[in-house]
C-alpha cells in the first residue's frame, strides 16, 4: 500500500502489476525506468524508518536486464544516501540470474552441483550390492532433484550441460549394477535354473554322454517354457547367456575370497549358485595324488616270444554311450504345471460364459424396458 499511496508506477507483466516480490526476509523491486526504481527505493526507506527496520546495504544489488552493452553512466541508484552496486548476475533463491535473461550459467552451476552429488553417492554405495530399482531411486532423489531445481524457470531453454550429467552418470549407475551383481529386473526366477541346471546341464559339463549341443538347447528350451509359466518371458538364448554371467560372477567372488589379505566379498545368490556349481570341474578341478613311485628297473621280456599279444586285425568299435535320461521329478514338475494351466483355462472359460449370460439377460431387460416405454 505504501507504493500505491506514494504514486509509484508498477511493472506490468501481461495482466499483472508488480511492485515487488517477497520471500522470507528477501525483497525484489521492479521498474522499467531509472526514476521509477529510485522512487520505489525512497518509498522503501520511509517504510523501514517508520517500522524500525534495517536493510543490509552490502547484500543489496541492482541488475539492469539488457540485450548487451554496458550500463549507462547516469544510471545510478541510491538507498538512504548510499550508492547501490550494479551487478551482471545475482543468485536469488538458488537460481543464478544473468543480465541477458539467459540461464546458461545457471545450468552449468546446477550441472556441477549434480556432478559432485553423483560422485559423493558413488563413493557411498560402491561397496554395496544394491538392486537396480534402489540405484535409480537414489539417482532420482539425490541427483535429479539438484539437476531439475528451478526447471520451471530455465526449462524452456536447451540444457546441454544438464543432459551430459544425465547421460554420463545414470548409464554409469547401470554399468555399476551389471558389474556388481544381478539386478532384480534381469534376475529371472532361479528355481528352474537350480532344478534343471543341477541335474541336466551339469551332468553334461561333468562328462555326460550324448550330444552335448542338442542337450544344452533342449535344457534351456525347457527352462524358457517354465519361466513363461511363472510369468517371465525369456528366450532360451537369453537364459543361457544369463547363466554364463552368473557363473562368471560366482567364479570371480570365489577366487577373490580364496586369496589371503583381502576382505571377503558377498553376493545375494552366492550360496544358491555354490550349491549348484560345487561339483563343477571347471570351478573346482579334482585333485589327483599318486602314491606310487616310478620304477627304474628295465621291463622283463617274456621268454616265449609266441606268447606276446598280437595286434588285432580290426580296430575295436567304440562303445556307444548311453544317453542319460532326465530325472522323473522333472517330468512330474512340468506335468503339474501343465495341469495347473489347464485348470486355470477352464475356470476362465466358465467365468467368461457366466459373464456373457449376464450380459444377455441385461440386454433382454433393456429391450423389454424400451418396448414398454414406446407403448
Amino acid at each position: 500500500m505504501e507504493f500505491l499511496n506514494n504514486g509509484n508506477v508498477p511493472y506490468e507483466v501481461q495482466e499483472l502489476s508488480l511492485f515487488l516480490l517477497m520471500y522470507a526476509d528477501d525483497m525484489i523491486l521492479f521498474s522499467d525506468s531509472v526514476k521509477g526504481l529510485q522512487d520505489m527505493l525512497d518509498t522503501l526507506v520511509l517504510y523501514t524508518q517508520k517500522w524500525g527496520l534495517t536493510v543490509n546495504n552490502a547484500k543489496t544489488k541492482i541488475m539492469v536486464f539488457r540485450n548487451g552493452g554496458n550500463v549507462k553512466v547516469e544510471e545510478k541508484w541510491y538507498f538512504d544516501g548510499s550508492v547501490i552496486d550494479i551487478v551482471d548476475e545475482f543468485c536469488y533463491l538458488g537460481i543464478l540470474l544473468n543480465y541477458n535473461g539467459k540461464f546458461l550459467k545457471t545450468q552449468k552451476q546446477l550441472a556441477e552441483q549434480g556432478r559432485k552429488a553423483a560422485f559423493a553417492l558413488k563413493s557411498k554405495v560402491s561397496s554395496l550390492y544394491l538392486n537396480v530399482f534402489t540405484y535409480l531411486n537414489l539417482f532420482d532423489t539425490y541427483i535429479s532433484s539438484i539437476l531439475c531445481y528451478g526447471s520451471e524457470i530455465w526449462g524452456f531453454h536447451k540444457a546441454p550441460n544438464i543432459e551430459k550429467v544425465q547421460k554420463r552418470r545414470r548409464p554409469s549407475t547401470r554399468k555399476r549394477i551389471a558389474k556388481s551383481g544381478q539386478s532384480e529386473r534381469k534376475e529371472y526366477n532361479l528355481v528352474p535354473f537350480r532344478c534343471f541346471k543341477s541335474d541336466q546341464l551339469l551332468q553334461r559339463e561333468e562328462g555326460g554322454k550324448g550330444n552335448p549341443t542338442m542337450k544344452k538347447v533342449e535344457v534351456w528350451a525347457r527352462i524358457s517354457q517354465d519361466l513363461l509359466v511363472l510369468g517371465t518371458k525369456k528366450e532360451a538364448n537369453a537364459c543361457d547367456k544369463k547363466w554364463n554371467n552368473l557363473k562368471i560372477r560366482y567364479r570371480s567372488i570365489k577366487d577373490s575370497n580364496s586369496k589371503t589379505g583381502g576382505e571377503c566379498s558377498s553376493w545375494l545368490y552366492y550360496d544358491e549358485i555354490n550349491n549348484i556349481l560345487c561339483k563343477d570341474p571347471s570351478i573346482k578341478p579334482p585333485k589327483i595324488i599318486s602314491s606310487t613311485k616310478p620304477s627304474t628297473a628295465p621291463a622283463e621280456m617274456p621268454e616265449d616270444k609266441d606268447k606276446l599279444p598280437k595286434a588285432a586285425d580290426k580296430p575295436e568299435e567304440p562303445k556307444k554311450k548311453k544317453k542319460k535320461l532326465a530325472p522323473t521329478w522333472m517330468d512330474e514338475f512340468i506335468q503339474e504345471n501343465h495341469k495347473e494351466n489347464e485348470r486355470r483355462r477352464e475356470e476362465f472359460k466358465e467365468f467368461r460364459k457366466e459373464f456373457l449370460d449376464l450380459q444377455r439377460e441385461k440386454n433382454d431387460i433393456l429391450k423389454t424396458l424400451v418396448s414398454n416405454m414406446q407403448k
